[in-house]
């Protein structure tokens, strides 16, 4: 029998992390004397890791001050995520995939060190490994740090954003779209998603569907 993997975006996917994203974005700009963003406006920003949501966070004639923003917005995200939380059925999809004989990984943008810390805090004993970003490698979709980590499973991807339809074609696996998160489906549509999941009980039969696919009859189905 193939291992199987389920390997899954963080922000807007498993964690809703907008509240914090959004007031860390505002703490930067803020203290560089620039415009406040709104919720809505943050959630169009996100998807291509910190350091784009902050150029993206700056006024076109601001660009310079990309540095210090960066740093500030990270030094309040580092200490600041008593907003965020799983998404409703999320725990409950995890801990079932986990029976179904699933590997969890979470393939993020977040900084890598944040990364574990959140699912650490929040998602204990349920993810086996965090490939976030790292000084040195490329962001998603590029899946240079990924792709070892599932060389030897039958793995499917699972995201909110045209960002992880890409990173999983680019890996040579499925990807299950959500629309819970940061992106509508019609814009996930529009951007390349082939399987969508509107809940994370329709991602669980996504996933399992995927598994009868590769090994035939999962156990604890």
């Amino acid at each position: 029998m193939k291992k199987l993997a389920a390997v899954f975006d963080l922000d807007g996917t498993l964690l809703d992390t907008l509240c914090d994203l959004t007031a860390s974005v505002n703490y930067a700009t803020s203290l560089l004397g620039l415009p406040l963003h709104t919720q809505d406006e943050v959630r169009s920003m996100v998807g291509n890791g910190v350091s784009v949501l902050m150029q993206r966070a700056l006024p076109s004639d601001k660009r310079h001050l990309h540095g210090k923003a960066l740093a500030l917005q990270r030094q309040y995200y580092a200490a600041h995520s008593e907003h965020t939380r799983p998404y409703k059925g999320i725990v409950a999809l995890l801990q079932r995939l986990r029976q179904a004989g699933f590997r969890i990984i979470v393939n993020t943008n977040k900084d890598e060190d944040v990364a574990y810390a959140l699912c650490r805090q929040l998602l204990a004993g349920l993810v086996d490994e965090v490939c976030g970003t790292v000084v040195g490698f490329p962001v998603k979709p590029a899946v240079v740090r990924l792709a070892p980590r599932i060389k030897d499973f039958a793995a499917m991807y699972c995201g909110d954003s045209d960002v992880d339809v890409m990173t999983a074609a680019n890996a040579g696996i499925p990807c299950l779209s959500v629309t819970w998160g940061f992106r509508s489906e019609d814009y996930l549509l529009s951007h390349g998603a082939k399987s969508i999941a509107r809940t994370p009980a329709q991602a669980e039969q996504a996933f399992l569907r995927f598994a009868d696919e590769v090994n035939g009859s999962v156990v604890n189905k």
